[in-house]
This record gives structure tokens, sequence and C-alpha cells, in this order.
């Protein structure tokens, strides 16, 4: 556990750009799921309407 914390202190840096990426792929993630739904949505939609 100390080594996590020193390692932290010492690369703030690269624990930063970790960070960093993290909510890059959050927001990928976020974006491929509203796609997903816009589909499904409009699959329901045109489902209905048939």
């Amino acid at each position: 556990m100390k080594d996590t914390i020193m390692t932290k202190k010492e690369h703030p840096a690269m624990d930063y750009k970790m960070h960093n990426d993290t909510y890059a792929n959050f927001i990928k993630g976020s974006i491929y799921t509203g796609i997903f739904c816009g589909v499904l949505t409009l699959w329901a939609v045109i489902a209905i309407a048939t």
C-alpha cells in the first residue's frame, strides 16, 4: 500500500494520463450507449408504426 502512494507522488503525470484514458473510455462508452438506445428507440417506433 505504501509503495502505491509513493509511486503516485513520484509519477503524477503518469497517474494523470491514466485518469484521462479512463475518462476518454467512459465518454466513448456513453456515446456508444446513446447510439444503441437511439437505434432501439427508432426500431421500436418503426415496429409500432408499421
